[in-house]
């Protein structure tokens, strides 16, 4: 490999990966650390390609790397989490997915792998109201972004999940949007059926 700068390598990492050559990303990446090691999002970028790879471990190991230079990087929170899961550390990754619920509670997939990691873990009660935070997100997420929010299957799934016996959240910003998204369009569903 020729003498680049970080950058450089950096660049040519992620070029490697778009093109789905991941064992020279991989190669790239790892020299990007070793000129620029105080980097959070290069060790994060070097934790995706090593779990593509299948090296989780190590994976789990950059992943924890960036989130000592960034304890506040949702997204290798998120991964580390998922790693951790991989490698049967249930236990952690929950611990994991939890801290991305404090630094970002609107992350699209985390109620849902939370959920999915407390059914195993057998926190049954726990995991159910983690599933119905994931659909209140979901919802949050539809009707701000991608669907038409005029459609009247989005109006019955919305109006039946937040019904007056359903509207206790279990996270203190869901309770939020879950008021704001009955407001919008509770009162119309309720006019109409």
């Amino acid at each position: 490999m020729p003498n680049l700068t970080a950058e450089e390598y950096f660049k040519q990492g992620v070029d490697y990966y778009e093109n789905k050559q991941f064992q020279e990303a991989l190669q790239c990446l790892q020299k990007c650390v070793e000129l620029n090691p105080e980097n959070a999002d290069i060790w994060f970028v070097l934790g995706g390609i090593q779990s593509i790879l299948g090296n989780n471990k190590e994976a789990e190991k950059s992943y924890q790397q960036a989130l000592l230079l960034n304890p506040e990087h949702a997204s290798a929170w998120f991964n580390l989490g998922r790693v951790q899961a991989d490698l049967g550390n249930n236990k952690e990754a929950e611990e994991s997915f939890k801290q991305v619920l404090l630094l970002n509670p609107e992350y699209v997939d985390i109620w849902f792998v939370l959920g999915k990691i407390q059914s195993i873990l057998g926190n049954n009660k726990e995991a159910e109201q983690s599933y119905f935070c994931s659909r209140i997100n979901t919802l949050w997420y539809f009707s701000r972004h991608s669907i038409s929010v005029r459609s009247s299957l989005f109006h019955r799934s919305l109006y039946s999940l937040l019904r007056p016996k359903q509207r206790t959240a279990f996270h203190p910003h869901l309770q939020g949007i879950q008021n704001r998204l009955f407001d919008v369009f509770g009162s119309s569903q309720r006019k109409s059926g």
